[in-house]
């Protein structure tokens, strides 16, 4: 009996999923329920969204939108009772952008945002007494814009497992895919200039089977 071979080349494709660097064994049977058990499962994996990303300023922007602002610090505001959000205000040259996070160290963010210091911020737009406010912002230095894409898939979360934690994984198992083959080369023009019809096997190769009895 015949048996197929599979090509060496797809042989990544069909690697387990935890041989991906960021595999380990708490997420393993996340991205098994999510995509699959082999790495070409994650390289099919359909997005289930994307975002898509505009330069925005703050008295423009449009709520509901994801937008990337180019802002100076101004002032952090650490939260004066448990529960309550850590905010930072910042401005653009049209009005201020608040920047706010449900947890998270007040002295990591002081870091990341020093006063006076401008940023690239991104995340969807919503407005509270008019001005414009973003929950746990995208940040990057001013030289690192090109760190936040135009558009971005997302990808179906689960429990335990983040969109952006599957983006990632999705992105890791890309190399795996083999490169696509190279178009075949265009024919050479005939030495006399003519253009030159098929051989009739190529164009008609009915014409030299028999006809199938009736």
């Amino acid at each position: 009996m015949f048996t197929a071979m599979r090509p060496q080349i797809l042989f990544p494709l069909f690697a387990e999923v935890s041989s991906l660097k960021g595999v380990g064994p708490r997420i393993l049977p996340l991205v098994q329920k999510v995509a699959g058990p082999l790495v070409r499962d994650l390289v099919f994996l359909s997005p289930s969204g994307v975002i898509l990303r505009r330069p925005m300023q703050a008295a423009t922007a449009v709520d509901g939108e994801v937008g990337i602002f180019e802002i100076v610090i101004d002032r952090l505001f650490v939260p004066s009772r448990p529960g309550a959000p850590l905010k930072v205000r910042a401005s653009d040259p049209t009005g201020f952008v608040h920047l706010v996070w449900f947890g998270g160290s007040p002295q990591h963010i002081d870091r990341l945002l020093p006063r006076g210091e401008t940023r690239l911020v991104s995340g969807k737009v919503e407005r509270f007494n008019g001005e414009v406010q973003i929950v746990h912002p995208d940040i990057v230095t001013p030289d690192k814009a090109a760190d936040i894409p135009a558009s971005e898939p997302v990808y179906p979360a689960t429990q335990g497992l983040t969109s952006r934690q599957l983006r990632k994984l999705v992105q890791a198992a890309l190399p795996a895919a083999p490169a696509p083959a190279p178009p075949p080369p265009a024919p050479a023009p005939h030495p006399s200039g003519e253009q030159h019809e098929a051989p009739l096997v190529a164009r008609a190769p009915s014409a030299f089977c028999p006809a199938p009895p009736p």
